[in-house]
């Protein structure tokens, strides 16, 4: 098992609002079985992809806090309010799929 960490907004891109406001946390995770590969020798993955799908069925894939999260993120909202967040670049409209962070932790 491995998550997807986040190390920091894309080169270039390192404005205080991407740094503390958009890439907040890091997205997916994937897991492979331990005794078993491939034909061609790659791992046999239970979980993978993002957004992750597989036999885990996860309902959060998201990474808030570790080790590659060095400096503080502006997280949350109001309910229902806007998902201000980034997840993943996807074919939705805007180019990604946001989140805002429900969590209790701090």
């Amino acid at each position: 098992m491995a998550v997807r960490g986040m190390g920091g907004p894309p080169p270039g891109q390192g404005n205080w609002i991407n740094t503390h406001l958009v890439y907040t946390h890091g997205f997916g995770v994937v897991g492979a079985t331990a005794n078993t590969v491939q034909a061609n020798g790659n791992p046999s993955f239970v979980e993978s992809d993002i957004p992750p799908h597989g036999a885990l069925r996860l309902s959060q894939p998201r990474v808030y806090f570790g080790e590659g999260q060095d400096s503080y993120a502006i997280v949350g909202g109001p309910p229902g309010g806007r998902k201000q967040e980034l997840d993943y670049p996807s074919a939705a409209a805007g180019g990604q799929q946001n989140n805002t962070y429900q969590g209790g932790g701090a």
